[in-house]
């Protein structure tokens, strides 16, 4: 019996001698393997080479002596019996190389560390364990620890995180990392053309290309063509406008909904075409775009609907003839011109020669006031009355240049106010006698619509035409010039705003992404 005790205290001995012997032998390879690394490391960091990259490992034909340093720190090798394994699993815990390194490769180092044992692996949810299945009473416990995972995935977000804040950063200060400040603002302008086409909008090439590449745009009505003027007249006089306002350094674009696609610029076929078909095209205002467009029809814009695309399309500056108002009589008809509601939600600046002198422009004033509209004279005190440069009613704000105004303009969109802005433009001085004959003409010719009965949007085509008649024509040849000028001042104004959003150090509006050069961004 006690030869028996001899001879199995001799074998636990000898097992422990060995253990401790292969333990000690292996740590001291990882230590001498660890200092050569560390030597290489230093070497490299010295000659200007990075250290690979601990999220990028290799995948294929890697041994255990090529990892990276910071894997190599990371595994800690356990000995011990096999049965202790459950029992001490948190201290045995081993953080095996990155999930990318290949089965081959990681049994290939296993084995070159338990001196050529076979090795068996067993797998969980949490860990992967690798256990001697010789006879030695040695065991290698591995435990690939979720948590190192998790760990990994967070450092990928993080850096990705900080990739996309330096980039964001970059792009708020106007361009990415390899292009231009010009580049990036290119890009924004023309995804905003590219979402008023999704929503069914077709450009014209000149205007287009003028939206993206950030030059001033001059939005103008259609309405004027189809309902204010006769032909060939209407079509010369459209053709003109739109020479003046390149002639002034901008792009002008005309729309209307032309077989129920809205069209952001007419073509010279487009224009003859709208100009012919006369008052059979509809007068489209806010309400009747839905219908227009559903049943594939003709529709002339009015101020409303212009101010709908305008701001949809990316267009600041509207220039027309002269807006809707509060008509007369309206404490009993409730006849309020879309115009005005338009002006209130819609941030597109609108320069006319005032409130048509038909219309209640005292009443018009206070509308505009609650809907929280900006209304300027431009280089007059009082509000001009169309025909005429004097409406008797002071206007809130005065503005001499177009300097001035593209200031103006500048301020209400850094603001976000959400709201138009009114300028009214006199008429010129030569033509204010004709404005006086037509005011007497206007005041009959209210009389017999109300005779009449004329209501609704009927009511401004009728009293141009009857105006016209009583002045023998001198009120449709005030109304051409008025409306060239408009177009004159509302192209120069354009052209100072886009000059002033286009610096690189203009205040960014609050609730937008980038330092946009242009409105249309």
């Amino acid at each position: 019996m006690a030869m028996e005790l001899t001879t199995e205290r001799r074998h636990v001995s000898a097992a422990s001698s060995a253990q401790l012997e292969v333990g000690s032998s292996i740590d001291m390879k990882m230590e001498e393997e660890e200092e050569e690394e560390e030597e290489v490391v230093h070497r490299s960091d010295e000659e200007g080479e990075e250290e690979p990259s601990r999220f990028e490992p290799p995948t294929s034909g890697v041994t255990d002596e090529l990892l990276p340093l910071t894997w190599r720190r990371r595994r800690r090798w356990v000995w011990g019996g096999a049965a202790n394994a459950s029992d001490s699993e948190e201290r045995n815990a081993i953080e095996a190389p990155p999930p990318l390194l290949s089965d081959r490769a990681t049994s290939a180092a296993a084995r070159a560390r338990a001196g050529e044992r076979s090795v068996k692996r067993e797998e969980g949810p949490e860990e992967c364990r690798r256990t001697t299945s010789t006879s030695t009473p040695i065991s290698i416990s591995i435990s690939t620890s979720a948590s190192f995972r998790r760990m990994e995935c967070i450092a990928r977000h993080v850096t990705c995180a900080a990739q996309l804040d330096r980039t964001e950063n970059t792009w708020r200060r106007g361009g990415n990392a390899g292009t231009s400040f010009a580049d990036d603002a290119t890009w924004r302008r023309g995804n905003r053309v590219r979402e008023a086409e999704s929503q069914g909008m077709r450009f014209a090439p000149e205007v287009r290309e003028a939206l993206v590449q950030g030059k001033a745009v001059v939005a103008l009505e259609s309405t004027i063509i189809s309902h204010g003027m006769p032909y060939p007249q209407n079509l010369r006089t459209a053709m003109e406008v739109e020479d003046i306002v390149r002639l002034a350094g901008a792009v002008p674009a005309t729309i209307a909904i032309m077989a129920g696609i809205p069209r952001i610029g007419l073509s010279k076929t487009d224009l003859q075409q709208l100009a012919k078909l006369g008052k059979s095209v509809q007068k489209t205002s806010r309400r009747d775009i839905a219908q227009v467009v559903a049943q594939r029809r003709n529709g002339a814009t009015t101020v409303s609907a212009t101010m709908v695309f305008s701001a949809a399309a990316g267009i600041p500056i509207f220039v027309t003839g002269g807006i809707g108002g509060v008509h007369r009589g309206a404490e009993t008809s409730m006849d309020v011109s879309a115009d005005l509601t338009e002006l209130g939600r819609t941030p597109v600046t609108v320069v006319c020669a005032g409130v048509k002198s038909i219309l209640d422009i005292p009443k018009t004033l206070e509308w505009l006031e609650t809907q929280g509209v900006t209304v300027v004279g431009y280089g007059a005190d009082e509000f001009p009355a169309f025909f005429t440069v004097s409406s008797g009613c002071t206007s809130p704000c005065r503005m001499d240049t177009p300097e001035s105004c593209a200031a103006l303009i500048a301020a209400n969109r850094r603001l976000n106010l959400g709201s138009g802005i009114l300028i009214g433009v006199p008429i010129p001085a030569k033509e204010a006698p004709v404005g006086q004959r037509v005011e007497v003409a206007i005041n009959q010719a209210l009389e017999e619509s109300r005779r009449g009965n004329v209501e609704g949007n009927a009511v401004t085509p009728f009293l141009l035409k009857r105006v016209n008649e009583i002045t023998r024509g001198e009120s449709l040849a005030a109304n051409v010039v008025l409306i060239k000028n408009n177009a004159l001042v509302g192209a120069k104004i354009a052209v100072a705003l886009q000059s002033l959003l286009s610096c690189p150090n203009y205040p960014l509006p609050s609730g937008e992404k980038g330092n946009q050069p242009g409105y249309n961004g």
